[in-house]
């Protein structure tokens, strides 16, 4: 069950911040609702969201990635990791905006703010001896180049990767050499792989070197945002498909603050 691996996981983290308003009238000057800020909070995202669920397996984790220094202690003290920053000035945000009217809600805007200004060295000499798995959690913001994923891939370690599908392109090239993809369907298209791929398939489970797993089925979907680095992580845990579909069920099931 990999109990004694040790873990790099390398990564974008997006800092989610969420800000609600509270409708307060119409403007008099154009057709436009009149807000009120009522609540504000972040969350962190992306590879981090992958870090966590993984530390929370009991794996120990070292985590790679680009945040403003005061997030470091944060991510270390209160999901469990070992941080390794390498801060590139900015931190990649998305902002969401949602209009609360009564007891409905609706996100009304959401603003993305990525740095893809990344130095194009700054992992390639990083020392992985010390690492059994080095999995990508790869959410197309730059940080991750192509010059470490070959750094990875030459270590001999195992290595993962799952990156999302971008608006314009994917980029599954340029993880030909590593050991295992976890992609979903979508992405699958264009992965060019036929071994060594876990397809994710939503409430139909997932696929693995062309086997079958069936999901559990939750008791109530609360919220399916996350599930997949839930996934993800699960399976970097135990390189089991089936616990992955176990662990993701149980997500979508319980409140997440």
């Amino acid at each position: 069950m990999r109990e004694n691996l040790k873990y790099l996981i390398v990564g974008d983290t997006i800092i989610d911040e969420t800000i609600e308003l509270k409708v307060c009238g119409l403007s008099l000057e154009s057709p436009t609702i009149k807000t009120v800020p009522d609540n504000h909070f972040f969350d962190y995202g992306g590879a981090a969201n992958v870090a966590k669920f993984l530390a929370q397996e009991g794996r120990d984790v070292t985590f790679a990635t680009s945040v403003e220094y005061d997030h470091v202690k944060f991510l270390e003290k209160s999901y469990g990791l070992t941080v390794k920053n390498f801060y590139q000035g900015k931190d990649n945000k998305k902002t969401r905006y949602w209009i609360k009217h009564g007891d409905s809600s609706y996100k009304h805007l959401q603003v993305n703010d990525v740095n893809k200004e990344f130095s194009q060295s700054f992992l390639e000499n990083f020392d992985l001896n010390s690492f059994d798995i080095i999995a990508f959690a790869d959410y197309r913001c730059g940080f991750i180049k192509e010059t470490f994923i070959k750094h990875a891939t030459d270590s001999g370690k195992i290595t993962y990767a799952s990156s999302q599908i971008s608006s314009r392109e994917s980029n599954y090239d340029r993880y030909f050499d590593i050991d295992y993809l976890v992609c979903n369907e979508e992405e699958a298209k264009y992965s060019g792989r036929q071994l060594n791929i876990c397809i994710t398939k939503g409430d139909r489970g997932c696929e693995f070197n062309g086997i079958s797993y069936p999901a559990y089925p939750p008791d109530k979907v609360v919220n399916t945002i996350g599930a997949g680095d839930c996934f993800y992580a699960a399976l970097l845990a135990t390189g089991d498909p089936d616990y992955a579909n176990k662990k993701a069920s149980e997500f979508v099931s319980i409140e997440n603050e």
